[in-house]
């Protein structure tokens, strides 16, 4: 009986890990796409640019607005 619980305690303990791992991997993207990216634009060093997360938006609000425009004709 001693054996099975041992078993149980130790497939806990690896769930338990990869559960950390999952979640310091999901912080790990949360914090690369609300960091500030810089500009491309040599005079723009001196502030950062928008969070990569904004411009993800952005880019896909223009491609879903293109292709609404596309579907939309006859």
């Amino acid at each position: 009986m001693k054996k099975g619980f041992r078993q149980d305690r130790a497939q806990k303990r690896e769930s338990g890990q990869s559960m950390i791992e999952y979640l310091l991997l999901l912080l790990f993207v949360i914090v690369l796409l609300l960091a500030p990216y810089p500009e491309s634009k040599p005079e723009a060093h001196e502030q950062p640019g928008p969070p990569l997360l904004t411009l993800l938006s952005e880019a896909l609000r223009g491609f879903y607005s293109d292709y609404s425009a596309a579907v939309s004709k006859p």
